[in-house]
């Protein structure tokens, strides 16, 4: 953050600043916040004659941290086996300035933005298969891309019938 001030008549003698309920210091050069948290700033100047500007205040979030996404899986499975009945939930959350958007892809598809209704699998083919998801928040913080592999199980089982011993087959 960047402070500037002036004066047309006498010029500024100087600017004083303070965050978060410290005591007012002189504002030398740019401030550099690396800390996560919310934050109270208040600055004024004074100029060479006395003159004190009424002081100035603002608010803000600084979030360094990336958003994180988890999935939910609902409907038949047997561990990562899914039965077409099976859908996707992406749940969200981010610590300070709120998820902006949260994308999922399968396998190699275009990227989709989740809506918060699960994502059903049936259409795909039975077989092997990826759902890859992140999320961004509001101030541009991205998650590394998370995976999860499955297999769709789509295939009926078959039944073989067969006598094992003496065979008699009467008239009809």
């Amino acid at each position: 953050s960047t402070l500037a001030s002036k004066d047309a008549m006498s010029g500024v003698e100087g600017i004083f600043q303070a965050i978060n309920s410290q005591t007012y210091s002189p504002y030398l050069n740019r401030i550099s916040l690396n800390q996560e948290g919310f934050y109270d700033y208040n600055f004024y100047a004074t100029d060479k004659v006395g003159n004190v500007e009424k002081v100035q205040n603002r608010q803000f979030v600084v979030d360094l941290t990336a958003p994180n996404s988890t999935y939910t899986i609902t409907g038949t499975r047997l561990g990562d086996i899914l039965a077409p009945d099976a859908t996707f939930s992406l749940q969200y959350s981010d610590n300070l300035a709120g998820v902006k958007s949260t994308s999922y892809f399968f396998n190699e598809n275009k990227s989709l933005f989740y809506k918060q209704i699960p994502v059903p699998i049936a259409k795909m083919e039975d077989g092997d298969h990826v759902i890859s998801y992140h999320s961004i928040d509001q101030v541009k913080n991205e998650e590394t891309i998370k995976t999860y592999s499955f297999y769709l199980d789509k295939i009926a089982p078959s039944t073989n019938f067969s006598v094992i011993g003496d065979k008699f087959q009467g008239d009809k």
